[in-house]
């Protein structure tokens, strides 16, 4: 008996995977930091929309958290150099970075469901919305990139789908 509980904890971990855990720098510690800078995130392929999405949503998250917050514009090179002017224009501790990865508003497909003779009976709607984020903390002292992580999720609502993932992403800082 012990050998197939074992045997299906094998299963189950290699189907389903672990959890992925963000990459984080040593040191890296979120009590540290007290105003945040929030960077537009890069938009998902012709939605030009979803970049503005993720960062209004990562200002309302972290607002709400008491952190103060400020929008900084993108530099027009990424190292830790550009970063750590950046963050001393905007005197801001980190800066929130990153990419969305996918971006599917909501769809909505129409199921029919028939009798016997195939005649309608009843109609019914699927609605689907998916988001991907990719995202980087990075410390305003140094530049460098201290925590990473991403995240994606289904949902009904392209809305709701955005929030999840952003909510999602902020508690893996902790």
């Amino acid at each position: 008996m012990k050998k197939f509980h074992l045997l299906l904890f094998f299963i189950v971990v290699v189907f389903t995977g672990c959890p992925r855990r963000p990459a984080v720098r040593e040191g890296f510690d979120m009590a540290r930091y007290e105003k945040i800078g929030v960077m537009e995130f890069k938009s998902y392929g012709s939605h030009w929309e979803s970049g503005s999405a993720v960062t209004d949503e990562f200002v309302r998250k972290f607002l709400g958290m008491g952190y103060d917050v400020v929008v900084v514009q993108r530099p027009s090179r990424e190292s830790e150099q550009d970063y750590r002017a950046l963050a001393d224009a905007y005197d801001v501790d980190a800066i929130i970075a990153g990419t969305v990865t996918r971006y599917e508003p909501d769809t909505k497909d129409r199921v029919y469901f028939r009798d016997e003779d195939g005649k309608v009976i009843s109609e019914a709607f699927i609605q689907d919305a998916r988001v991907g984020i990719s995202a980087r903390l990075i410390d305003g002292n140094t530049g460098r990139v201290m925590w990473a992580h991403n995240h994606s999720y289904s949902g009904f609502e392209i809305d709701y789908a955005v929030r999840v993932v952003v909510d999602m992403l902020v508690r893996r800082m902790y």
